[in-house]
């Protein structure tokens, strides 16, 4: 079976076809505080949290192929995208593929951006859907401003907080039913214990370490089709200790300073259905694909 066959059980690919609208490229400018989402009531969106703005996710991007919003992305650097590898089903076919950086809706507005080449993790394999990351170096430099920045990863081996909000965004379906979300969501979600988790999905796939789990206990919030290959979230203090450091950033890159940073601990990967009990969202472990992403980074940047 193909990627969208397989991942009809898991965060696949989605299928819906939209029409996209004119790219309006953002100038830069100075940049200013994130705006961190607040605390929000849970109730209907990507599966159970709400509509916000890419002025919270500056860093998120729709990835998008043959002109449909297919996955979600988030900008390491001015030229490079981090995604996951079940997104990119054609990764020698890179002019099918584009990313849109800076807007709230996956159909207009932002930068466009053409795909120049396609890495994809090496032990990345559909049937177990384990290191499922890969990076998209872009056709040019994005633009950075209020809308557009880059993500800081945590450092190799460092742990996904447990006592945190921990936070997804997205374009996918607001119920495993529905329709892809024109503008951008997101909801808070929790760690889940690893042990738990792997006994939840056994007769379904392994839950390795370069996985983790996160939603709810009850079910009820966590990302779906269409939200695959985006960030999941945390907020720690900016300080000279904090636990994550940012990927070298080119010349372009916005330097931010404030009390608190969004750090990305996960990438979306699968999941049955869209918050049902007892199964929960399935992330790629950012920290412990750290030191693919830096290889291949220093890669991409060296042949840019």
């Amino acid at each position: 079976m193909n990627g969208q066959e397989f991942l009809l059980v898991i965060l696949s690919l989605a299928s819906h076809a939209y029409g996209l609208g004119a790219a309006h490229p953002s100038s830069a400018s100075s940049p200013s505080p994130y705006m961190a989402p607040k605390d929000f009531n849970y109730d209907g969106r990507i599966v159970g949290g709400e509509v916000t703005t890419i002025l919270s996710y500056p860093f998120q991007v729709s990835v998008q192929h043959q002109g449909s919003h297919i996955c979600g992305g988030s900008i390491l650097a001015a030229n490079i995208i981090l995604t996951a590898a079940h997104c990119l089903e054609f990764p020698k076919a890179v002019k099918q593929y584009r990313i849109r950086a800076g807007s709230s809706s996956h159909s207009q507005g932002g930068q466009i951006m053409g795909i120049r080449r396609i890495l994809i993790h090496e032990a990345y394999n559909l049937n177990d859907v384990n290191c499922d990351v890969a990076l998209m170096l872009l056709s040019g430099n994005l633009s950075f401003s209020r809308q557009v920045r880059a993500i800081d990863l945590p450092r190799p081996g460092a742990q996904v907080p447990s006592r945190s909000k921990l936070f997804v965004s997205g374009w996918g379906l607001t119920s495993e039913t529905g329709a892809i979300s024109p503008t951008l969501n997101h909801v808070a979600v929790q760690l889940l214990d690893q042990g738990e988790c792997a006994e939840s999905y056994r007769y379904i796939a392994d839950i390795t370490p370069q996985m983790f789990c996160a939603g709810l206990p009850d079910g009820g919030k966590d990302s779906c089709q269409g939200d695959s290959g985006g960030p999941l979230i945390s907020y720690v203090e900016a300080s000279p200790s904090t636990a994550a450091i940012r990927p070298k950033q080119t010349a372009n890159s916005s330097i931010i300073t404030t009390a608190t940073r969004p750090i990305q601990y996960g990438i979306v990967s699968f999941g049955v259905g869209c918050a049902q009990k007892g199964y929960p969202g399935v992330y790629a472990k950012v920290a412990a694909l750290r030191s693919w992403i830096d290889a291949k980074m220093k890669l991409l940047t060296k042949s840019s």
